[in-house]
This record gives structure tokens, C-alpha cells and sequence, in this order.
């Protein structure tokens, strides 16, 4: 009985041996996760450039100062498809852009505009810009979430 334990001890000792050398043979894997779960300090959101994005697509969209219906939601479109593909060409990595428009027609009235976000403060920020041409009220909110 001793004997066939000690046979068994030295095949499987030897079976180990064999394997556990043919394990390190395998190069080391050297590849990092791909998942961030925040972004580096230079691929960061960054409000300042958004906004000056901001003033300047506005301010080339300020040439209609008399609200039309019509002319408003095409207008609108136009805006939001330019401010998008300013902010896309800053290349924030991870980050997704959602752009928030209210247009207006002004009349006098008062307005009050709130939006709601559930984020990270460290790594997700927001820009909201509002100009007044004629009567037509416009204001347009950038929120840039990072996406873990």
C-alpha cells in the first residue's frame, strides 16, 4: 500500500511539475483594462472652451430677431448641429454631449428653465449660455458626462 502511494505521489508530483513549466512558457500578458473610471486630468471636460463655443455659435445665429415658427425649428436644428460639431472636434474622450435647447418667443414674460442630472461633480460639468435678440429668447445648456 505504501508503495503504490508513493508511485502515485511521484506521477502526480511529476504531472504538476510538467504543467506548472508549461504554464510559464506562456509569455506574461501585458495588456491594462480597458474600463476608466475617471478621466485624465488633460481629457477632463472643460467648461471655459465650452462656453466660449457657445458665445460664438450664438452669436452667428443672432441675425433673425423676429420669432417664426417655421423658421425657428429649422434654425434651432442648425444651431445644435453646429455646437455639436464644435464640442465633438475638442475631443473629449468618454464623454458624452447632450445639448439642451429652449427657444422662445419673448413677450414680455418671465421664464424660468431647470434641468436635472444625476453625475459625479469631479469628473461631469455643465455650460448654459442665454441670449436675448429682438423676441426671440434663446438658451442652450451643455452637459458633459463622463461615461465609466
Amino acid at each position: 500500500m505504501v508503495g503504490l502511494l508513493s508511485d502515485w505521489l511521484t506521477d502526480f508530483s511529476l504531472t504538476f511539475y510538467r504543467y506548472a513549466n508549461i504554464r510559464r512558457s506562456f509569455p506574461p500578458i501585458t495588456c491594462e483594462p480597458t474600463y476608466k473610471l475617471q478621466p485624465d486630468w488633460t481629457e477632463k471636460f472643460n467648461p471655459r472652451i465650452v462656453e466660449n463655443i457657445l458665445k460664438i455659435e450664438m452669436t452667428k445665429n443672432a441675425t433673425i430677431t423676429t420669432y417664426n415658427h417655421g423658421l425657428m425649428t429649422q434654425n434651432s436644428l442648425q444651431l445644435l448641429n453646429r455646437v455639436k460639431i464644435s464640442i465633438k472636434s475638442l475631443n473629449f474622450r468618454r464623454y458624452v454631449i447632450i445639448l439642451h435647447l429652449v427657444l422662445i418667443q419673448n413677450l414680455g414674460q418671465g421664464v424660468q428653465s431647470a434641468s436635472r442630472c444625476l453625475w459625479h461633480p469631479e469628473n461631469d460639468d455643465k455650460v448654459t449660455n442665454v441670449m436675448k435678440v429682438g423676441d426671440v429668447f434663446v438658451e442652450v445648456t451643455v452637459f458633459g458626462v463622463y461615461k465609466m
